[in-house]
């Protein structure tokens, strides 16, 4: 047996690619330069012939630590002077592709490479093995790659539709045939025709175990889909023994339905985690499954609402039971109220506490909820049967009334024109109308001051539609003031808003630089809230859009006019408005 290459080749090898790459690094600097300028023409032709030459050698030799394992047809070195020549041969590639180079630098460059090769020439070993095993290695790298990918199954029913897989029989063949001709490949003294027979032997295995291949059923992967839509199908139900107590709008089953089903989901999740498990196991769990949820869903029906109902009917009693008043004969209870006696009312309280504890029973059916609801209604029935209209007569909205033409007494003054009015208050043009309002005020006031519980309620509403008769004769001939120099203040305050931007109380409002919407608030426990352009028109909202108007044009005004009441008082505010471009 011939030895490896001695150390020192391999020395010699790097050497000669190191000295290479350096004198591509520095120039050349001992180069002896041409004095003469002028183009040179550089000779690249042996260098890139070289390159060629060491590469096909390079290519054409095995790597091997002893050479046992390369024909006794081919040569062979170890990895550490095929690296070093590789190394050398791409040092030369450099300087032959360095677009600069000098004629020096590429001689240089061929002379390294053509050491490197000498001394990689001088490493080749024959090898020692007498049978060429390229062909059964690569069957061997083909066998084990197809084991690699392929699952073991008993049926492939627990394997996906895309995925392969094969017996536990196949692939035990086709690891024992492969274990075969890995034994012959590392046998050093293998004849040809053993590597041969040991190829044809595992290509035979090979077809075999190809032609075993199978895809998967996915019929564990549908099991594990059909468990987990399963599993959300209670979410949404309810349980109850009869429906009573879930609303119509609501599903329910009783506990045995759905522990029926819950039992099905863990069989079937049982089946599915069984290792090994076969496609007959996987169908008939499935089947029970699908048969266990079809029968879940024809269980559950729609509740019927009865505790509801009985819960809205005891609402609804004690909404009547608050607004009616205990009285004897009514002669304390306002017409616009009801009353009945106590005993009356007892009774009922009674039936709606009797209604409640039914309500509240766990796990009641539908006829308690229906007996307690036929109670209630009868005893509601009963209770507004044995109530009336009070007798006291009802004068709060007269008072109001009252309170509103006080108001407008207060804030209107008489004058002929209005010239010397503020513009923030109102006017009309004779005391005749303060008069007859203030009379008007009078005979109502006169009507809420009678003491006798036996007034009757035609009398107060009569008084009403008097007073409110004389208040809209006097708002319809009262109007703004057009004095806009007094220093009269405002009733209400108006602010603007362009945006959240609250804008201050300026008599201009420039519409070009601002944009044209604006939004108006008087704050807040106001009611009853008007808003006017001009003294005119009302706005249906608090939303403006100020421009130029189509008559007077720019430098024209616009006056913004709020009524609002606040503690009964109806108040008044302007804000007039010159608008410029």
């Amino acid at each position: 047996m011939r030895k490896c290459p001695a150390r020192g080749s391999i020395t010699r090898l790097l050497a000669a690619s190191l000295i290479a790459a350096a004198l591509l690094a520095t120039g050349c600097e001992n180069a002896t330069e041409d004095p003469t300028p002028g183009p040179l023409s550089v000779d690249t032709s042996g260098l890139i012939s070289g390159i060629t030459q060491a590469k096909e050698l390079r290519d054409a030799t095995e790597v091997s630590t002893n050479g046992a394992d390369v024909h006794t047809s081919q040569k062979w070195v170890t990895q550490a002077v095929k690296t070093a020549f590789t190394t050398a041969i791409t040092a030369a590639q450099t300087a032959a592709d360095k677009s600069d180079a000098t004629q020096a630098e590429i001689d240089a460059a061929l002379a390294a490479l053509n050491t490197a090769k000498t001394t990689f020439t001088d490493a080749l070993r024959d090898g020692t093995s007498v049978a060429n095993k390229t062909a059964l290695n690569r069957a061997i790298t083909e066998a084990q790659e197809l084991l690699d990918n392929t699952a073991v199954s008993a049926d492939g029913a627990d394997l996906l539709t895309s995925e392969k897989w094969v017996s536990q029989a196949a692939q035990t063949a086709l690891t024992n045939a492969i274990a075969t001709a890995q034994t012959t490949a590392g046998t050093q003294d293998a004849t040809q025709a053993a590597v041969d027979e040991a190829r044809t032997a595992l290509n035979t295995a090979i077809s075999v175990f190809i032609n075993a291949i199978e895809n998967g059923t996915g019929a564990k992967a549908a099991l594990l889909s059909a468990i987990t839509a399963a599993e959300k199908t209670p979410e949404n139900i309810l349980v109850s023994i009869d429906g009573a107590d879930v609303l119509v709008s609501e599903k329910w089953v009783t506990q045995a339905a759905l522990t029926t089903f819950t039992t099905a989901i863990s069989a079937a999740q049982t089946v599915a985690d069984k290792s090994g498990a076969l496609q007959a196991e996987f169908d008939a769990a499935l089947a029970a499954l699908n048969t266990a949820k079809t029968t879940f869903t024809t269980a559950a029906q729609a509740g019927t609402g009865a505790k509801a109902a009985l819960l809205s009917a005891i609402a609804e009693a004690e909404g009547l039971q608050a607004s009616t008043k205990v009285s004897t004969d009514g002669m304390d209870v306002l017409t616009s109220q009801k009353w009945a006696l106590q005993a009356a009312k007892t009774a009922f309280d009674s039936a709606i506490t009797t209604a409640k504890t039914a309500a509240e029973t766990s796990g009641a059916l539908q006829k308690a909820f229906d007996d307690a609801l036929t109670a209630l209604n009868t005893a509601k029935t009963t209770f507004t049967s044995a109530s009336s209209a009070g007798s006291l007569a009802d004068k709060a909205a007269l008072r109001r009334a009252i309170t509103e033409a006080q108001g407008l007494l207060t804030n209107t003054e008489v004058s002929t024109d209005g010239t010397e009015v503020s513009i923030y208050k109102k006017w009309v043009n004779s005391q005749t109308y303060k008069d007859d309002l203030s009379d008007a005020i009078v005979l109502a006031q006169a009507v809420v001051d009678v003491t006798d519980i036996t007034q009757p309620q035609t009398d107060v509403d009569n008084a009403k539609i008097a007073l409110t008769t004389a208040i809209n004769v006097f708002k319809g001939a009262s109007k703004y003031g057009f004095n806009s120099t007094t220093g009269s203040v405002k009733d209400i305050t108006i602010t603007l808003y362009h945006g959240a931007e609250a804008l201050s109380e300026s008599p201009t409002v420039n519409i070009v630089t601002r944009l044209s919407h604006y939004t108006v608030s008087i704050g807040s426990g106001w009611t009853d809230i008007a808003w006017y352009l001009n003294n005119s028109t009302k706005l249906a909202s608090t939303d403006l859009v100020l421009g130029l108007p189509t008559s007077g044009g720019n430098n024209s005004y616009l006056t913004l006019t709020v009524e609002a009441k606040k503690d009964g008082l109806l108040c008044t505010g302007n804000w007039i408005f010159k608008l410029q471009n």
